[in-house]
């Protein structure tokens, strides 16, 4: 994958608002390019396998009518992509407003093509940090400018 570049959009999926429904928005982005400079050990080594973003690059909150609980999923919608790399999520805050509770998230979560739990909460919250991860990458991966959305959709209970 020398010369090539990643980028990571989020994107938010949610219906509108109505009794016993939830929103997310969600801001921020990742990209990471991967030359000559990621080699291990200089020319004849292979590349750095695995790349992290800041732990606050993607930013989400969640807004529901009442005291609900919700569930936030969280899915892959490549543009390009290349089946030995791997992206993975995690929480990395508990939010910065709101009085609910929230949970799970806080590991590393292999982030597929099929919507999964990413993590749980109760009442409206914001400032859910995510972080990203990207692992897989090697001079095995044919350089291209690889491109994946993370979509993220609440869910309410």
């Amino acid at each position: 994958m020398l010369g090539g570049m990643l980028a990571i959009a989020a994107f938010r999926a949610a219906p509108a608002l109505a009794a016993g429904t939830a929103d997310v928005s969600v801001s921020g982005s990742w990209s990471q390019t991967i030359g000559a400079t990621a080699l291990v050990s200089g020319p004849g080594s292979d590349l750095t396998a695995s790349y992290v973003g800041g732990p606050s690059d993607i930013v989400l909150a969640v807004t529901i009518n009442g005291n609900h609980s919700w569930n936030v999923n969280v899915r892959r919608v490549d543009s390009l992509w290349n089946q030995n790399l791997n992206l993975y999520v995690q929480r990395t805050s508990d939010g910065t407003a709101g009085s609910g509770q929230v949970s799970g998230g806080t590991a590393y979560q292999l982030v597929t093509a099929s919507d999964q739990l990413f993590f749980s909460g109760t009442k409206s919250q914001s400032g859910f940090a995510v972080q990203v991860k990207l692992d897989g990458v090697s001079l095995q991966v044919p350089p291209a400018d690889y491109s994946t959305t993370l979509t993220f959709t609440v869910v309410a209970l």
